[in-house]
């Protein structure tokens, strides 16, 4: 991405992205993906009050508070093309959705015990491979609209 192109801004976020590129505009809807999550917490909290939903938001928010603690630690300034607030390094939403694809796939693999079947398995392996393939895009598209380096 040249940095003579002039940026857009989602106006849901303000997230500047390249208004003239498709993974562009793909990676400015992929930083919404924090904001789904929390969403969904709160939504199935309302709606089961699971311990195990409450206890994977705790751990997502102690995350966030990490993060918080870390980012004043470490200090690394963003690239210059934006003039976003605060550091860059790590970035959160990078490590927001890396907690949810980890604890997810933790979850599924390990503490999950569903019904059996043929297919169960093979569910489980593909939704917790989602997650982290999710994560993973996730982080790479906040180097692609260039919050991060």
């Amino acid at each position: 991405m040249e940095d003579t192109t002039p940026l857009a801004s989602l106006s849901l976020t303000h997230v500047s992205y390249d208004p003239t590129s498709l993974l562009s505009h793909l990676c400015a809807y992929l930083a919404l993906v924090p904001q789904a999550l929390i969403i969904s917490y709160l939504t199935l909290l309302y709606a089961t009050r699971e311990l195990e939903i409450l206890l994977m938001f705790a751990g997502q928010l102690a995350c966030e508070a990490a993060n918080f603690i870390l980012k004043r630690y470490i200090r690394e300034e963003r690239p210059t093309r934006l003039r976003g607030r605060g550091y860059g390094m790590p970035s959160s939403h990078a490590q927001y959705v890396a907690y949810f694809g980890v604890y997810l796939a933790l979850f599924l693999l390990i503490r999950h015990e569903p019904t059996v079947t043929p297919w169960s398995k093979v569910h489980r392996v593909g939704v917790a491979g989602l997650g982290l393939v999710g994560a993973g895009c996730v982080a790479v598209s906040r180097i692609y609209l260039g919050y991060h380096t």
